[in-house]
């Protein structure tokens, strides 16, 4: 908040920044989504509205979209009711001009987990559709898990910063909001810790939240799937995700009811970690009578836990199942892969800029 006097040789003089400011800086200070108040310093008066009401007068971009000046002369002549909904509509016109431009100008982190695979890869082609839909806000991005930093930075020298450090480095190069995107799939363990680190750095925040928020989530993102979706119905459709002790593990078994909705009961998704496993899952798939399935990670990248939980290991679901005479296809993508999932991101990326303070 900027805190202004206005002294009787019509100097105007920021109290917060201690220093005189022109009407030209004024209207700048405005633009950028920073909050003022104007006080007469002799009779404290609040002059906000009526220098403010002076600036949008004097801008020539907003006098070259108003009305006549016969017409401006009508209405006063009016007065009233009439006077005051013109002004409050050409106001609102501004204040909405100037929200969508701040709007534009915040700063988007995109907080992935990361993996030492492949992951990178992926992330760079969701990054592509992230810049074409944001074009104007610059878009950084970080990783929530320690081990695969310390990974990066011990075998390629590359440092990664977590969401934490890169929201106190936009803040300390005078950023006063930033939208913080997760890109993992449920609101478990790793998006509780990023909704708690974000209290953490004095800079206005708005969250996106995960994949699978909302039952409209579970709906778009089965849709995207259907490119990696076999059609044969003699065949059991298995997807992989990690699992979590989290109360989010409900994720799980919610998305296969929608998934069975869409595609039917050939559907099925089972987890690396925690309830409904390899084990629970093979059984459902060999009481329903299927001699073939497909394994699909329900993972945002075909990476480390693809390769070795759920084909390569002699543990793993695939060698499992072919050991139960289930004849076993790959499907080698990770959601990030698919472009229409990260468009669901993209979604709630704008829920975010909706919604943070202005």
């Amino acid at each position: 908040m900027h805190h202004i006097k206005k002294y009787a040789n019509r100097k105007l003089y920021d109290s917060t920044d201690k220093r005189y400011i022109s009407m030209t800086k004024l209207s700048d200070v405005i633009r950028q989504g920073e909050d003022i108040i104007i006080i007469d310093n002799e009779t404290g008066k609040d002059l906000t509205a009526s220098i403010v009401s002076g600036l949008i007068a004097r801008t020539k971009d907003q006098a070259e979209q108003t009305v006549s000046s016969s017409m401006l002369i009508r209405l006063f002549r009016r007065g009233g009711a009439a006077l005051t909904d013109y002004t409050g509509k050409h106001i609102a016109g501004v204040n909405k001009n100037n929200m969508d431009k701040t709007l534009k100008q915040i700063p988007i982190i995109l907080t992935a987990f990361g993996t030492t695979t492949k992951a990178f890869a992926i992330y760079k082609k969701m990054d592509k559709i992230f810049q074409k839909t944001f074009l104007t806000n610059k878009i950084y991005w970080t990783y929530s898990s320690g081990i695969v930093k310390h990974t990066i930075k011990k075998n390629k020298n590359i440092v990664l910063k977590c969401p934490l450090e890169m929201t106190q480095t936009l803040a300390d190069q005078g950023h006063q909001r930033v939208i913080i995107q997760s890109l993992h799939l449920t609101c478990g363990h790793e998006f509780d810790r990023l909704v708690a680190q974000r209290d953490h750095v004095n800079i206005r925040s708005a969250i996106g939240l995960p994949l699978l928020a909302s039952y409209k989530d579970y709906e778009k993102t089965a849709t995207a799937l259907r490119s990696v979706i076999p059609e044969d119905e003699n065949q059991a459709v298995v997807m992989v995700g990690h699992g979590s002790d989290h109360p989010s593990w409900s994720t799980y078994p919610a998305f296969e009811n929608v998934l069975r909705q869409k595609y039917g009961n050939k559907m099925f998704v089972g987890v690396l970690k925690y309830s409904h496993g390899m084990n629970y899952t093979l059984d459902r798939i060999k009481s329903a009578g299927f001699k073939k399935a497909s394994l699909i990670p329900l993972l945002l990248v075909a990476g480390a836990h693809f390769e070795k939980d759920i084909t390569n290991r002699e543990d793993s679901w695939q060698k499992t199942f072919e050991r139960n005479n289930i004849k076993v296809s790959i499907v080698d993508r990770g959601l990030g892969d698919i472009d229409d999932v990260t468009k669901i991101f993209c979604d709630h990326i704008i829920d975010a800029l909706n919604v943070i303070p202005l």
